[in-house]
């Protein structure tokens, strides 16, 4: 008999045991090889080991590539200048990845110091000409009544005086005090910033970007000889950057968004995006490992032995899992595999599927196999 101590990290959701960054955890196993193919190893179930039966499943066509997260259309608004000017920011000023709220002052646009199109005499000359008419409108009005003053130069003066006004509430709406003032018009962070503090633009000249990532697209490049498997039934499993957790399409509210119909000059790949909701973080510029599935596999085969792909153990290779065969009990069984989704793994043989493997956690009995072959008379056993 033989004690081994191992630490494993503490485990987030269904991320497994070997692949935990946190805070390392003691857990003592007792190992003892109990013939040439059954090995003991005495661990309860728990975050860092779990038992799962096989499984049959219908595997069609996987691609397995990488895609890049974008911002989706709908989450993100570019901010262009509505005057010329100068563009002061606000505050300390912004940085890209500071945090806006709808209604929160970004910047404003001053025209002060310039001549061509100076929003402030603009503005000044508008409330000019506005009371001015409105005075002489109201002269005309009063005068129209005793019949000094026709209906038509009537008419004349109230079309002046309405026309001013347009202008005039137009200004003081988009230009209080003379001057640009631009709030958010949504929730989120600012993305990208086009000038700098201070810098003159003219009227239509993009600003800041701002982004909301509730909802990300998911960009992924194909080869042209699977142009026939990418049609509106297809699904796909995404793995996050720099993490070990498994999510399908469904899971995260997703649908195919489109597939290209031709390759692009310069690239000798078909385009295929994804939308998802981003509840996991998921970080725009960054990529994601994907497993693009077609439900018609088009081989006419039966459905195959599946067990999660967290069981596999690669050596040389080669490739095992472990069977429980009774109660802390294991067998090492080498499979050959097929497809595999991200979350499930064909077995092509090696099981008949009504066994009960170790589905997170193999690394450890691995690992106190290893430990337990060790002469620990020879030397140092660690």
């Amino acid at each position: 008999m033989l004690t081994v101590v191992l630490f494993c990290g503490c485990s987030n959701g269904n991320q497994d045991a070997e692949h935990s960054n946190a805070h390392d955890e003691e857990v003592v196993v007792k190992t003892h090889e109990h013939d040439n193919d059954v090995f003991e190893f005495e661990m309860e179930e728990g975050p860092y080991f779990s038992l799962d039966s096989c499984r049959r499943m219908e595997f069609g066509q996987v691609i397995r590539t990488t895609a890049e997260v974008l911002p989706a259309q709908t989450g993100e608004r570019t901010i262009a200048a509505s005057s010329n000017g100068e563009v002061v920011f606000t505050g300390q000023g912004l940085a890209e990845g500071t945090s806006v709220r709808i209604g929160q002052v970004l910047f404003s646009i001053s025209s002060s110091r310039f001549l061509d199109k100076n929003i402030e005499v603009e503005y000044a000359e508008a409330e000019t000409a506005y009371n001015m008419t409105k005075q002489e409108y109201e002269r005309k009005k009063a005068l129209a009544e005793d019949k000094i003053v026709s209906r038509s130069d009537l008419n004349d003066a109230r079309t002046e005086y309405e026309k001013a006004e347009a202008r005039y509430n137009s200004l003081k709406r988009n230009f209080p005090s003379g001057k640009s003032i631009v709030s958010s018009p949504v929730n989120g962070y600012i993305s990208h910033i086009s000038v700098s503090n201070g810098e003159y633009v003219s009227q239509g000249t993009p600003i800041v970007t701002i982004a909301n990532n509730t909802k990300v697209q998911l960009r992924a490049e194909v080869s042209p000889r699977y142009s026939q498997m990418l049609g509106g039934d297809i699904s796909a499993n995404i793995r996050p950057s720099g993490s070990s957790d498994i999510y399908s399409l469904e899971s995260l509210g997703g649908h195919l968004l489109s597939v290209g119909k031709s390759v692009a000059q310069g690239s000798p790949l078909l385009p295929i995006i994804f939308q998802v909701d981003n509840s996991v973080g998921m970080l725009p510029g960054t990529f994601v490992d994907i497993f693009i599935k077609s439900p018609d596999c088009g081989r006419g085969d039966a459905p195959h032995v599946s067990v999660p792909s967290t069981s596999l153990i690669e050596e040389m290779g080669n490739y095992f899992v472990y069977i429980c065969t009774e109660k802390h009990h294991y067998k090492k069984q080498e499979v050959d595999i097929g497809s595999n989704d991200g979350q499930y793994t064909e077995i092509l043989s090696g099981l008949s599927g009504s066994e009960l493997i170790v589905s997170r956690g193999a690394i450890l009995i691995k690992l106190a196999q290893s430990a337990g072959s060790v002469d620990v008379h020879s030397g140092h056993a660690h």
